[in-house]
């Protein structure tokens, strides 16, 4: 029992400095896509035991078995756009309930994942909702939506916290934890407030219970402290929390002083030398964005003198930790800022151009195009496919004469050319520069998947996803995503898991989806390394595992994702 309750404090703390609110996630689609109500004709969707898919209903939708509540509501609260307000339901009238605590009269919280397709709910909607029912830390309840999307009637089941039970009991643990004077229970049940997860959205008692955790000197506590009070603009109190984790070696405060004093932000007047000395401390203690900000500090002289020989030794060890940023612009040094001064030096930069490429940093691929450019002209036009791609894609990309990039893709596409073809397709699609023609754009991708060109054939996934032509067809999203997937293509595996992950074109599979988002992380697909990192933690669709979970998020680390870093060293620290 004492191990349960203590992974249950675990994962409260590490979860507490991995997720911040709940962002928007960009939409696919054109147009408002989900809604929180499942009303058609003002007549409920509602039937039990219906078994019919939603496309087929003609307007009749399933009750989902692990519903709690269907409800007539009135929303009522603030902006639902933003979840960190606290927004909520009163109940009008009660269709269908497995809990008897839910009463007709009474206002109740509610969670729901917001996205730029929707739900678009202002104050005063009313409707027919879908929920489970949860409790906070406190026992009040919870109401955690379904959506309905739009497209096809298809339910999406709610994922909060909130109403999961490990995670419910999880916060119930780590209250009881802090009230105990667990230092780590502490920051998470401030997280949990500031946050409004698992508990009412309240600053003061976030500040609370971080100023508990703070007062043991635990460094990772004063952090913590600092954090809130620089999201809360009071610099006075930032610094000197921030300070005190400093004293104890805490490289991302250090790191956050660093940036506090470079822009002047969150209160503080920019200060250079200040800047300086806190990036190079915790670059001292291996933080790789503050290595990388030093090379960028010295590279164009912010506020300091231009110095390239120091740009260069810091940008040198940001590269050999991995770090795209740092390799590309060390190799723009090697060779200057035109590409064209390499003398004995071309060999490392394009060493390390190629590496930031490999990572896929925007712009290392052209520049290693310009690097050899009077090479490729001359193979190009000697009518080499590659070539033509490479020198095509350089030029209209990179704006340096579009009419003349089009013509080298297409003659490169003439010949075959997988990429040139799907380029081809990318110019009326998402380097159209506002002048998009999805047919021809979905014509491009067709020509390329055909020929079994990976990245055409997940672009044309992704089309069928999101509904070019007006029809969503998610079944020929999944085969394209496989198509691409089955190739290696890091990206379209990602697609493919998220597409087994949610049951959307193929029967939900837990195991097919954890299959492909491993592909794609293998591959260094850094979305995917953090959805099975996330995974991992949580025991979603796998058990639980700290070993993997920590593996996962040192990966994304190494590839520069913030959070992830501070996810792996608390999970480092304390598993």
């Amino acid at each position: 029992m004492f191990r349960l309750y203590q992974t249950l404090i675990d994962i409260a703390f590490v979860l507490c400095f991995l997720f911040g609110s709940r962002q928007a996630q960009a939409c696919m689609g054109v147009g408002l896509e989900f809604t929180l109500f499942f009303n058609a004709d003002d007549q409920p969707l509602f039937v039990d035991n219906l078994r019919q898919k939603p496309s087929e209903a003609k307007g009749l939708v399933e009750f989902p078995p692990d519903a709690d509540l269907v409800a007539e509501v009135t929303l009522i609260g603030e902006n639902t756009a933003s979840l960190r307000l606290p927004v909520a339901a009163k109940i009008k009238r009660i269709i269908k309930t497995t809990d008897s605590r839910v009463r007709e009269g009474e206002k109740i919280p509610i969670k729901f994942a917001f996205t730029s397709c929707g739900p678009n709910h202002v104050n005063g909607d009313k409707g027919t909702i879908l929920a489970k029912v949860g409790t906070d830390i406190e026992d009040n309840l919870v109401l955690c939506m379904y959506s309905r999307r739009f497209s096809d009637g298809r339910i999406e089941w709610p994922d909060y916290s909130d109403c999961l039970p490990d995670e419910m009991e999880a916060a119930k643990q780590t209250k009881l934890a802090a009230e105990k004077g667990d230092v780590r229970a502490q920051i998470a049940l401030g997280s949990l407030y500031e946050k409004g997860t698992n508990a009412r959205q309240d600053n003061a008692e976030a500040i609370k219970w971080f100023l508990r955790a703070a007062a043991s000197g635990d460094a990772d506590a004063q952090y913590a402290l600092g954090a809130k009070y620089r999201r809360d603009q009071n610099a006075t109190e930032a610094l000197k929390w921030y300070m005190l984790a400093v004293d104890q070696g805490h490289a991302e405060a250090m790191y956050e002083l660093g940036q506090m004093y470079e822009y002047g932000k969150y209160g503080v007047k920019k200060k250079v030398e200040e800047t300086v000395k806190w990036y190079k401390l915790a670059a001292g203690e291996g933080h790789t964005a503050a290595i990388r900000n030093l090379g960028r500090m010295y590279k164009v002289g912010a506020g300091l003198k231009k110095d390239y020989g120091e740009a260069e030794k810091w940008y040198r060890l940001g590269a050999e930790k991995g770090d795209a940023e740092s390799q590309f612009f060390l190799g723009k040094i090697l060779c200057g800022e035109k590409l064209d001064d390499c003398g004995r030096n071309k060999e490392e930069a394009v060493k390390w151009l190629t590496r930031a490429d490999e990572q896929g940093y925007f712009g290392a691929g052209s520049a290693l195009v310009e690097l050899n450019k009077s090479d490729l002209e001359r193979s190009a036009k000697s009518g080499d496919a590659k070539a033509q791609y490479e020198l095509g894609y350089h030029q209209y990309y990179n704006g340096i004469n579009r009419t003349e990039g089009i013509n080298w893709l297409k003659l490169a596409a003439e010949q075959g050319h997988g990429r040139a073809i799907n380029m081809l397709g990318e110019m009326n699609g998402f380097y159209s520069h506002g002048n998009r023609n999805s047919d021809e754009e979905a014509k491009w991708y067709r020509l390329g998947a055909e020929k079994g060109d990976a990245e055409s054939q997940c672009n044309l996934g992704r089309m069928y996803q999101a509904g070019w032509n007006g029809k969503r067809n998610y079944e020929e999203a999944v085969k394209w995503y496989r198509l691409a997937a089955e190739q290696g293509y890091g990206k379209a595996q990602y697609y493919l898991g998220l597409m087994y992950q949610s049951g959307t074109g193929v029967e939900r599979n837990s195991a097919e989806a954890v299959k492909w988002f491993t592909s794609a992380a293998e591959q260094g697909y850094l979305p995917a390394i953090i959805t099975l990192a996330e995974m991992y933690l949580l025991g979603r669709g796998v058990d639980r595992n700290y070993a993997e979970a920590t593996k996962w998020f040192g990966a994304a680390a190494e590839k520069g994702d913030r959070r992830s870093t501070v996810a792996f060293e608390s999970l480092r620290r304390y598993f």
